[in-house]
């Protein structure tokens, strides 16, 4: 038995006190310090290799996106696959770039989507799933979901769908431009986004973009009619280049669900949650959550942990049935939020009173 002498001081002045201790007792102490520093070593290394492997993607990526920029700006003018004559570029999103084109054959005029995941990431086992899937996955009979005509994959490998061609503007447009909307105009749009959902969850797809850009405020012959865009768009992404990008997801955070910010598995709730969120944003103007800084990990954070801000705490003049149907929506928990024709029977009962 060792003995160490420790100095003790008290009111009185310093005496000595002594302090028995086993040997035994301080090489564990050390050991377990020796391997707390051996795991702390790893974890640098690690997160290191983490830090040096996100670069590399991010590198990819941005070289990616040049490319796929570049070409968006001179394929106006080429023919794809000998059918379809590419016009003017229309926009760009997440999933790819829209040009305005003419199917020859018929004299029809047409919208092109380029995907930009499967033409920039995708192995050749991906774009022959995508051959024998584009149709059905992304095609939802209904007069208010996106009309696709046709898809496939050039010669180059550029992988297309070609779709109905549509004139007017998308809610985030109008949204922009407008502001927050009357419960009557949200009723106006989001009941025919409601009714196009509840079609696709009876038969099990899930579209996992609902967001403003993907609602398409369509003219037609002096009328509007809602469009939902993408849809089964995400879902057939996902599993064509999921096994080349590791933990990707696809969609859009700021309206994801915090089950699917986590990764965690989701269904048809999902979407009513992005519908909620669009939904309090068209009636507000804000998201329902303080802050201004959304990153995925904010996001994750904030969702799992922070209720969204009550409809009637920003203003008392929103209906009741509103808030009540809008806040279950965005609930945090999955099973407490509300079929697509729930929400969309509580937004006209608020209309109408």
């Amino acid at each position: 038995e060792v003995v160490d002498k420790v100095k003790a001081f008290d009111a009185g002045g310093a005496d000595y006190v002594t302090k028995p201790f086993q040997f035994g007792e301080v090489l564990a102490r050390i050991e377990n310090q020796l391997r707390l520093q051996r795991l702390q070593r790893d974890l640098e290394h690690r997160n290191a290799d983490l830090l040096r492997m996100n670069e590399e993607l991010r590198e990819a990526q941005q070289r990616e996106d040049r490319i796929l920029h570049t070409l968006s700006d001179v394929l106006p003018g080429t023919m794809l696959d000998g059918k379809y004559l590419l016009g003017e570029k229309l926009g760009s999103g997440g999933f790819g770039t829209v040009y305005r084109a003419v199917q020859t054959n018929l004299q029809r005029p047409v919208a092109v989507k380029i995907l930009q995941r499967l033409a920039g990431r995708a192995h050749k086992e991906d774009l022959d799933r995508f051959r024998g899937e584009g149709i059905s996955a992304c095609r939802v009979n209904h007069p208010n979901a996106l009309v696709v005509i046709d898809s496939g994959v050039s010669s180059a490998g550029i992988a297309y769908l070609v779709m109905e061609l549509l004139e007017g503007r998308t809610l985030a447009e109008e949204m922009v431009v407008d502001g927050p909307m009357s419960v009557a105009r949200v009723a106006e749009v989001v009941l025919p986004v409601c009714d196009v959902l509840a079609l696709a969850h009876a038969i099990g797809i899930v579209h996992r973009d609902i967001k403003p850009e993907n609602i398409f405020l369509h003219r037609f012959a002096g009328a509007e009619v809602v469009k939902v865009l993408d849809f089964g768009l995400a879902k057939l992404l996902d599993a064509s280049v999921g096994m080349t990008l590791p933990g990707a997801v696809v969609g859009t955070p700021l309206y994801m669900a915090p089950e699917r910010l986590i990764g965690n598995p989701h269904d048809t709730t999902a979407d009513i949650y992005a519908v909620g969120v669009m939904v309090y944003e068209m009636l507000t103007g804000r998201l329902p959550w303080d802050g201004d800084q959304w990153d995925m990990a904010s996001l994750a954070t904030v969702r799992q942990n922070q209720d969204p801000i009550p409809l009637r705490e920003l203003d008392s003049r929103f209906p009741v049935e509103v808030e009540r149907v809008v806040m279950a929506a965005i609930d945090r928990n999955p099973d407490a939020r509300p079929a697509a024709d729930q929400f969309a029977r509580g937004i006209m009962e608020s209309r109408n009173h």
